[in-house]
């Protein structure tokens, strides 16, 4: 099992709510370069807002046609199966600035935001950790 920081919009996050987080779209390319696999975990990053969210699981990454419901402002055609593990109420949700700092993937990155452009981000297991312990506390 490998763990993942996610980057979705405000909006593309309120999608994947309005679907009970069954869904999360996803390019092919991203799929295959990254190679996430079922049971890995997805930390969700909220860009702009600059917070933590949720975590997600992987059901199944088969990719498979994007639900027509979806109203994402980025377009994705398809999208793998996750099922929600922890989903904040939006005033818990975590400033991510300090975690980032702490993070072995985000060590010597000047501009973390640049690192960013390219999620999903593998994490190993000390910043997995890390990260899920805050959301632990609720």
């Amino acid at each position: 099992m490998k763990s993942w920081i996610i980057v979705e919009t405000y909006h593309n996050r309120k999608e994947d709510s309005k679907h009970n987080f069954n869904y999360l779209g996803l390019h092919k390319l991203v799929l295959l370069k990254k190679n996430i696999e079922n049971k890995d975990l997805i930390f969700t990053y909220v860009s702009k807002i600059m917070k933590f969210s949720d975590v997600r699981e992987v059901t199944d990454n088969t990719l498979i046609p994007l639900p027509d419901t979806f109203n994402y402002e980025k377009i994705f055609d398809t999208c793998i199966k996750t099922k929600i593990l922890k989903n904040l109420d939006e005033e818990n949700w975590i400033p991510a600035r300090d975690i980032f700092l702490k993070l072995n993937a985000f060590k010597n990155k000047k501009k973390p935001n640049l690192l960013l452009l390219n999620a999903p981000i593998k994490l190993d297991e000390d910043d997995s950790n890390f990260i899920q312990s805050f959301f632990n506390k609720f």
